[in-house]
């Protein structure tokens, strides 16, 4: 059990520690041991060795796969150049390595073929890409194959990242990953799948790969978002394949009196997506999959015959093992907590082990919306209740809701681990789904009586 007291700290230091676990083989990263552990235990016995030490490690948490992209060796870039100009420059399937420094932006950036941008020490803190709120997006992505990993971007006007496809064909091959996002004037990051055409059509960002990235809007950025509160993490619509994991994001709400955007959210006409092992605290509505029902979505020529005949908002898509907490005085005191996880038109979905937790009551815990939402809702941790609106078809299966307060870790230092001490949930998860669900949000392996929620103890 990894545990994230400290984290901030250490984030700002290390390219990628508080990234945990990875469902999958990436031929392009390669393993760093960041155990830092100063007992020296390595865990090979899988924890039964009921370790007397108390160590909680507060200092690094596990990771799994969060390390450092590998690249080849490619162009240096340093804060006194033009980067513009060396994006305009480079060829596709370029890699730029840009020097430590700040640089400083006065207009979007675009990238218009495929391009590797990273820090030349894998270290995200040290590059800085700072707009300092000038008009538009920071970045600019409108192809595919696009990498970017290990920097920092601040201060934007619109949205820090801005993806799209050009044309009529799926962008596809996006990769980001371990970037600082910091106080963006609207979304930290939009994936949006409409072509830039704009002729009503929905070609995708697919195939793609969000990663152990840090959003963060602090208490000046978030005075310098727009008045409607329109600002989230990660926006997503018409995506198909994409993956958003072991994320952290904290911060996530206004004070204009309105509830803003879900932290992440999943929409029109998505598909076969997995959100999984992020750690969402300080926002009052954490993950959204589907939305309301529209005439304009993306639809697909294969058509879903689990789902009907008219393309739903979102299907297939799996939520496991987030955490999302609602803790912050400040936005909990005169302001409701909408939802931990909300689902809406959202079809053959999977939503398994995640934790919720609201310091107030919140409007639920887990809720499910319309006759075309359907799926599975197992072995979650709740510390409110699930909630059904509108003959919603989900089968739900070993929840524990209500639970009491000293279920959760730390909550005061944003921590919504489980408790040791947690009861009627430690070894009382349903084993029917360890074949989905293996590992906990700390990439650990869960036992054959797993626990309910997001984290195995």
């Amino acid at each position: 059990m990894s545990r994230w007291i400290g984290w901030w700290v250490t984030m700002s230091a290390m390219a990628v520690v508080g990234c945990t676990g990875d469902d999958k083989n990436d031929d392009d990263i390669v393993p760093r041991d960041t155990d830092a552990d100063a007992d020296a235990d390595a865990d090979a016995d899988a924890d039964t060795d009921a370790d007397t030490d108390a160590d909680t490690d507060t200092d690094v948490p596990v990771t799994g796969l969060c390390v450092p992209l590998q690249t080849a060796p490619g162009t240096a870039v340093g804060p006194s150049d033009d980067l513009a100009a060396a994006i305009s420059a480079a060829d596709g399937g370029d890699v730029l390595e840009l020097a430590k420094g700040v640089y400083t932006l006065k207009a979007p950036l675009q990238i218009d073929r495929p391009l590797t941008i990273v820090s030349a020490s894998g270290i995200a803190s040290d590059v800085t890409l700072d707009m300092n709120y000038a008009a538009g997006d920071l970045l600019v992505v409108g192809s595919s194959d696009v990498t970017i990993g290990h920097l920092t971007l601040t201060r934007s006007g619109r949205d820090l990242v801005f993806v799209q496809p050009p044309a009529e064909t799926a962008l596809t091959g996006l990769r980001i990953h371990d970037v600082q996002f910091r106080d963006p004037g609207r979304n930290a990051m939009t994936l949006n799948g409409a072509s830039i055409a704009d002729d009503g059509t929905f070609p995708g960002v697919d195939d793609s790969e969000i990663s152990c990235n840090d959003f963060l809007l602090s208490d000046t950025g978030r005075d310098n978002t727009a008045a409607i509160c329109d600002t989230g993490a990660i926006s997503a619509d018409a995506i198909r394949n994409v993956i958003i994991r072991d994320n952290r994001s904290e911060g996530f709400w206004c004070v204009s009196g309105v509830n803003g955007l879900p932290n992440v959210r999943v929409s029109t006409g998505s598909r076969d997506v997995l959100i999984t092992r992020n750690n969402i605290v300080d926002t009052r509505f954490g993950i959204q999959v589907g939305d309301t029902p529209a005439v304009e979505i993306r639809d697909y020529e294969d058509g879903n015959v689990e789902c009907g005949e008219e393309a739903v908002q979102a299907s297939g898509v799996t939520v496991t093992n987030n955490i999302v907490g609602a803790f912050d005085e400040a936005m909990t005191a005169n302001n409701f907590v909408r939802a931990g996880i909300l689902l809406n038109d959202a079809c053959n979905s999977t939503v398994l082990h995640n934790s919720t937790y609201s310091v107030v009551v919140p409007t639920s815990g887990i809720e499910y919306i319309g006759e075309r939402t359907s799926g599975i809702v197992a072995n979650n941790l709740l510390s409110h209740s699930l909630r059904r609106i509108a003959d919603a078809v989900i089968m739900v299966d070993g929840n524990v809701e209500d639970v009491d307060p000293s279920t959760w870790f730390y909550p005061a230092m944003r921590d919504f681990h489980t408790s040791p001490g947690a009861v009627g949930v430690i070894n009382e998860g349903l084993e029917t789904y360890l074949d989905i669900v293996d590992i906990d949000i700390d990439g650990e392996k869960r036992d054959s009586r797993p626990d309910v929620g997001a984290d195995e103890l």
